[in-house]
């Protein structure tokens, strides 16, 4: 007797339609595969659509984990797409999950292809279906996608030291800003600096969940670190009285109740602290002010764009944001650095409050205060070197003297 919800695979069915052919009795086969005499009677009526299916989707026939092949709603921008990236595989163009999606939505748009339809997305899980459908292996559509970033960031790089050796930029006149969320409160040991005074060494983490966001800005030299920026998400922070004592702080304290980089916020740091703090190190150091400022091309930061129209002397370069991670100097050792020597000022502070106060750690840690980060964050990077700085540049220019 045949099994309940058995399954028939691809294999199978197009074995059982072999048999039946070949002149082998249905009974018979449905007691060697341990199926039903109706299911072998349905595959065997439906033998011309699971044949001619097979037939126009490129899938292994000798897949066991497919019961059906199934026609996508947008058959007619699947087949498209499936011809040109066999166009693309037989000249040896890597093609990503992304350009795939992108190309979707190219030929849908460009053309009646299913127009009557719902509307085509091109969502990730269709690209899911589509690549099963088709026989795509999607880890090779990952591989592909570093191959494309690779190929971009080359290209990104290439055009940029074109730009840099057109204009004759130095190193004193490139800048680099990003900004990056900061756990002020977190204490942990890993980051306990060589020279600390606590004799302690027992490993300990507590994550903070207070957070702000910490702008930095320096160039590729190490000679020029603008103070921080910080974004809060209060006006007034509790520990503090009043806002003069805000304006005496050694940083900018900006406010964002979303802890959010705001289109105003980096146009107002843009214009008030960026370029008059530039511009008078360009005359302290007797260098001409032609400035070149790199930054990702987030929304905020495009909205200086109108700034940089306004004066010729300032140009930027934006990285677009699928390689800033892998080529922006902040995220290649600057932030790191600032970050470890903060952690390591508060985990000699929180363990000296502990061993002379006979405080625990959460109560010493609920004592810290934004004031005493800002303070500890500015001491920080005092203390990043410059070159720490350059070595992080070295990936975007190795030439530039």
């Amino acid at each position: 007797m045949g099994r309940k919800g058995a399954l028939v695979h691809i294999e199978m069915k197009l074995k059982i339609i072999n048999d039946i052919l070949s002149g082998k009795s249905q009974e018979e086969i449905a007691k060697q595969y341990r199926v039903k005499c109706s299911t072998v009677k349905s595959i065997f009526k439906r033998r011309n659509d699971t044949t001619r299916q097979i037939a126009k989707y490129p899938i292994p026939t000798c897949s066991r984990t497919r019961r059906a092949l199934k026609v996508g709603d947008f058959s007619d921008v699947e087949e498209s797409l499936y011809c040109w990236y066999k166009q693309q595989c037989e000249n040896s163009h890597p093609v990503s999950g992304k350009r795939l999606r992108e190309k979707a939505l190219e030929i849908y748009a460009g053309g009646t292809i299913g127009k009557s339809k719902r509307p085509f997305k091109a969502s990730g899980g269709w690209l899911n279906k589509f690549c099963r459908r088709y026989g795509i292996v999607e880890s090779l559509l990952a591989r592909n996608a570093v191959c494309d970033k690779a190929s971009a960031i080359y290209q990104y790089v290439k055009d940029l030291q074109d730009k840099i050796q057109t204009v004759g930029f130095s190193k004193q006149q490139i800048f680099n800003v990003d900004e990056n969320l900061l756990r002020w409160r977190t204490v942990n040991s890993r980051n306990k600096s060589n020279t600390s005074r606590i004799k302690d060494t027992t490993d300990y983490y507590r994550k903070g969940r207070s957070k702000v966001r910490v702008l930095t800005c320096t160039n590729a030299s190490g000679t020029c670190k603008l103070p921080l920026s910080l974004v809060h998400k209060k006006a007034l922070p509790r520990c503090f009285d009043n806002y003069e004592e805000i304006c005496s702080l050694p940083v900018t304290l900006y406010y964002n109740k979303d802890l959010q980089m705001c289109r105003s916020i980096f146009e107002e740091w843009y214009n008030t602290k960026f370029k008059p703090y530039v511009k008078q190190y360009c005359q302290d150091n007797g260098i001409p002010c032609k400035i070149l400022l790199i930054l990702n091309d987030s929304l905020s930061h495009l909205s200086i764009a109108n700034s940089i129209l306004d004066n010729e002397n300032f140009t930027t370069s934006y990285l677009p944001s699928k390689i800033s991670p892998a080529v922006q100097p902040i995220n290649l050792g600057i932030h790191s650095a600032l970050k470890f020597i903060y952690q390591s000022k508060v985990y000699e502070h929180v363990m000296y409050e502990c061993s002379e106060n006979h405080k625990l750690v959460p109560k010493a840690v609920a004592k810290l205060t934004v004031k005493d980060a800002i303070f500890w964050l500015t001491d920080s990077w005092n203390e990043v070197t410059p070159n720490t700085i350059r070595t992080s540049w070295k990936t975007m220019f190795e030439d530039i003297k």
